[in-house]
């Protein structure tokens, strides 16, 4: 079962139709912490009562199921503070490395990705061109950013001016990645792992990021990424990556290195392999082990 809503529709009727089965809930990230952090950011009581609602669905689908899937470590310890008994595994995001990446010398401008049917991708670009990028071009005078990723929100459209462009989707995400000098993610909140900031890392673009982006990666601030939390620490970062060359070929071929060590499709293969060896194993005792009685939906 993938993401909270298809498993509260399905998963106890699917449950009566196939009691044999075996139930794994991906959670793919946790909803309710990404909208708890939203209402913290947006002082909004309505985002925090669905922040809640999605709490106590995550954690009932959770204990519903055989096993749970979460991306990183965090969220793992975070549900088993919840209820230790829960059987979670940390299955990463899957990114090939490139084989080769272009010179620092061949590349120029900035780029961010991301869906914006997604809140936080619309926020933290919003964010990026009010309170951050004026202070890039203080530096920088030239220097565009390039916004690309499906459905811009009216909000994200007029952001677009002659050094900020708004592609919208594109077909090839691969040639603004491989043209782009410098990666920026800065998100304010979220959960799970970044698609965008492993994708990035794959490609040999190095990623300037905030705690919330890089949270749960184990990425290391000055050897893997550059992380600010601030406007003028963001903006500072980029502008250093920018212009610094050997700065920039280290934080490339240490993300190259990292995407190597974690997330390649054999390396996960093989952790999928081993995970469900342990969630299909039969029973070691002779009576067949039931679950847990299942909480309403």
């Amino acid at each position: 079962m993938f993401r909270p809503a298809p498993g509260k529709k399905y998963l106890r009727q699917l449950q009566r139709l196939a009691p044999q089965a075996k139930f794994i809930y991906d959670t793919v990230d946790l909803y309710f912490l990404r909208e708890s952090r939203r209402a913290n950011l947006e002082k909004s009581s309505i985002v925090q009562r669905t922040a809640n609602k999605y709490r106590r669905l995550e954690f009932s689908l959770a204990t519903q199921s055989d096993a749970t899937f979460v991306v990183s470590p965090v969220e793992r310890e975070i549900l088993l503070r919840h209820d230790p008994a829960l059987n979670v595994h940390v299955v990463p995001n899957i990114h090939e490395a490139t084989a080769n990446v272009k010179p620092f010398a061949g590349r120029k401008d900035l780029l961010f990705v991301g869906a914006f049917q997604h809140p936080p991708n619309g926020d933290g670009i919003c964010y990026f061109a009010q309170e951050v990028f004026p202070l890039v071009l203080r530096h920088l005078p030239d220097i565009k950013v390039y916004i690309v990723g499906s459905d811009p929100t009216p909000t994200v459209k007029a952001l677009a001016s002659s050094n900020m462009i708004v592609t919208g989707w594109v077909d090839d995400i691969g040639a603004f990645s491989e043209s782009a000098r410098v990666f920026v993610a800065p998100l304010r909140y979220g959960a799970g792992v970044k698609g965008k900031i492993g994708q990035s890392l794959a490609y040999g673009l190095p990623v300037v990021t905030t705690s919330i982006g890089a949270e749960g990666m184990s990425l290391v601030d000055g050897r893997d990424v550059l992380i600010g939390d601030t406007a003028e620490d963001f903006a500072r970062n980029v502008v250093q990556l920018y212009n610094d060359q050997l700065l920039w070929q280290n934080l490339s071929r240490n993300s190259i290195e990292y995407i190597g060590s974690c997330c390649t499709p054999r390396i996960v293969k093989a952790k999928l392999e081993n995970v469900f060896t342990e969630i299909f194993a039969p029973p070691t005792n002779a009576v067949s082990p039931t679950r847990v009685a299942r909480s309403r939906l």
